[in-house]
């Protein structure tokens, strides 16, 4: 995704106010949270989480250094909010640090979906809350996508239904409080899931 940092934003501006927005009004947190956003890609929901959470504190991770300059660039004095060069899967934070973990859009490449899960759950403090928003294979045109984009789209792993997903959350201590679905034109259907770290998470 790194020839496309210059022009991401502008090209998905829809897409991803759409999206972000609905990861941003999940959140339940008061105060200076710390969140942490998951495949932060050029730094858009940094800002809408800020407009709403002015106190909260924010650490983005991604693992494309274009994308991460041009989140750099909109927040050059910002103490408010760091950016980290970093696997998804391997998390450079210490674990029970954040109140809420955030990933958008990004579930679909990751080829270690129970191990991004397990890191995110490591991260999180008791009674955290995780938000993923991303496209949902309970969606007929979304299946017919996922079987195209296996063949031609070398970055894409799997589309999941919201009950895969879920399944992917409770073995690991994670309770799933919202599942809910929604339609971003002219062609994504997603779903957004809400969960909290539960005292016996692994």
């Amino acid at each position: 995704f790194g020839h496309l940092a210059k022009t991401y934003d502008q090209r998905w501006q829809r897409y991803l106010h759409l999206t972000l927005s609905r990861a941003v009004e999940a959140l339940r947190m008061t105060g200076p949270a710390r969140v942490l956003d998951v495949g932060c890609g050029t730094g858009e929901f940094e800002q809408l989480a800020h407009q709403r959470f002015p106190e909260a504190r924010l650490v983005g991770i991604d693992v494309t250094p274009d994308m991460l300059a041009v989140a750099r660039g909109k927040f050059q004095d910002a103490a408010w909010v760091t950016f980290l060069l970093a696997q998804a899967e391997d998390l450079p934070v210490a674990s029970e640090s954040f109140d809420a973990v955030v990933s958008c859009s990004m579930l679909h490449h990751v080829e270690e979906p129970e191990r991004l899960l397990r890191e995110c759950v490591r991260v999180l403090r008791p009674g955290g809350q995780l938000v993923v928003v991303d496209w949902c294979r309970d969606f007929l045109h979304n299946r017919l996508r996922h079987s195209w984009l296996r063949l031609v789209k070398p970055s894409y792993v799997k589309m999941y239904r919201a009950s895969e997903l879920t399944a992917l959350l409770s073995p690991i201590g994670l309770v799933v409080r919202e599942a809910s679905r929604f339609f971003v034109p002219p062609y994504f259907g997603m779903m957004r899931l809400s969960a909290t770290k539960g005292s016996g998470a692994v």
